[in-house]
């Protein structure tokens, strides 16, 4: 489990985080994710699990996917005052998510 890798730094999910993203998989992932995410899940993901490193950031990124498909978490993210995500995944990106390498050449 990658949440485990996370040792230090302060990227390792708690229990209760753990159980949000847990929670918000379930909603997104349900057939016609038209629930309501936890409310914990949009912090987790901007100040945690966006900051992974790259290799392995894929199941916040598809969390991410799917919950902006989500009416809740759309109008979340379009809220003012709201984190942008893009800026985020384009961080993991470039190679300044969670401090990981950008691959020679890229």
């Amino acid at each position: 489990e990658f949440n485990s890798q996370m040792g230090g730094g302060g990227l390792q999910m708690d229990e209760g985080e753990a159980r949000a993203f847990s929670e918000a998989a379930k909603v997104v992932m349900g057939g016609d994710n038209l629930g309501k995410p936890p409310p914990a899940i949009y912090e987790l993901l901007s100040t945690k699990l966006l900051k992974w490193p790259a290799d392995r950031a894929f199941p916040a990124l598809d969390l991410l996917r799917l919950l902006i498909l989500n009416p809740y978490a759309a109008k979340h993210y379009s809220s003012p005052g709201a984190p942008d995500p893009i800026q985020s995944v384009c961080a993991l990106l470039t190679g300044g998510g969670g401090g990981a390498p950008v691959p020679p050449g890229a």
